[in-house]
């Protein structure tokens, strides 16, 4: 089942207090609607009570697949150590477990589970889009969709972060596929640690980069 609780946060513009709702964990079998209040941001958004002024609150949530057998956690602040030491792995046998460390990084692998791609494949793919886009490795890349193009076949639709705005763009899904296939090898020669939490980032896939060549 899903938990939350309740905290007072100060407004970041006229310090204003008011309550907030924290969401410790989310079951989204048991929840759908949370899933998606969290994927349009409204349980990590509060609006001031009296100046109107909307900020992002951060704070640790474990987010909870059953049907993928997947755990999420956003950690803010919390480390692996402390995860570790709860020994979830004892309690979810065969689930997949990934941390993230931003809201973006959340709702994208909620998106990746509900879209059934490889988050692993998906990570090692945007390097090779940041470097067709010609833009430094580094900029942050989400994936936000599958959508159709015009003639019908599917394409995978990201999102590049800027410092003044948002790009999104698109690629074949064909594109992807191929990709995948290549790196199939790569990724089962280097198996992730079952019943242990796993950041796939970029960092991930540099490393698997490195130890590929």
């Amino acid at each position: 089942m899903s938990k939350s609780s309740s905290t007072t946060i100060e407004c970041p513009k006229c310090g204003n207090s008011q309550s907030f709702t924290i969401w410790n964990s989310i079951n989204t079998d048991i929840d759908p609607t949370l899933k998606d209040s969290l994927v349009n941001r409204k349980l990590q958004q509060t609006d001031c009570e009296v100046c109107g002024h909307s900020s992002v609150v951060n704070y640790p949530m474990l987010y909870h697949d059953m049907s993928h057998k997947t755990l999420v956690y956003h950690l803010s602040g919390l480390n692996v150590e402390q995860l570790e030491a709860e020994e979830f792995e004892h309690l979810f046998d065969g689930y997949e477990f990934r941390t993230v460390d931003n809201w973006n990084g959340m709702i994208e692998k909620i998106k990746l589970l509900d879209a059934n791609l490889d988050d692993r494949a998906i990570e090692l793919f945007k390097m090779v889009v940041l470097g067709q886009l010609e833009v430094d490795l580094d900029s942050p890349l989400y994936f936000d969709e599958m959508l159709s193009n015009p003639e019908g076949k599917p394409v995978l639709s990201f999102i590049l972060v800027g410092d003044e705005a948002a790009r999104s763009f698109s690629v074949p899904m064909e594109s992807f596929e191929h990709f995948e296939e290549r790196v199939a090898a790569s990724l089962d020669e280097i198996p992730l640690d079952d019943g242990k939490w796993q950041r796939i980032d970029r960092a991930y896939a540099r490393d698997i980069l490195d130890q590929s060549t």
